[in-house]
């Protein structure tokens, strides 16, 4: 997709967001498993805004230097 779309201007790019998004939906599923979200370690959850943030990010970059493919992870992730 990106090598035909590209031609027409159009950025295309993969998302990996590896982790779960801090929304009421996600809340409700740690709730229903016995576990408090908020008792997680910090940053366990990406907050939307930093997941809008970093779509927006990829939207204004500069044709010159497109990104294919951006891993969205938090920081307390263990490697």
């Amino acid at each position: 997709m990106a090598r035909e779309l590209g031609l027409q201007n159009i950025h295309v790019s993969h998302l990996i967001s590896d982790a779960a998004v801090d929304t009421e939906f996600i809340r409700e599923q740690f709730f229903a498993q016995g576990k408090d979200p908020d008792r997680l370690p910090e940053n366990s959850l990406m907050k939307p805004s930093s997941v809008a943030e970093a779509y927006w990010g990829l939207y204004h970059q500069s044709k010159d230097g497109w990104s294919h493919e951006f891993d969205l992870r938090p920081f307390s992730e263990t490697c």
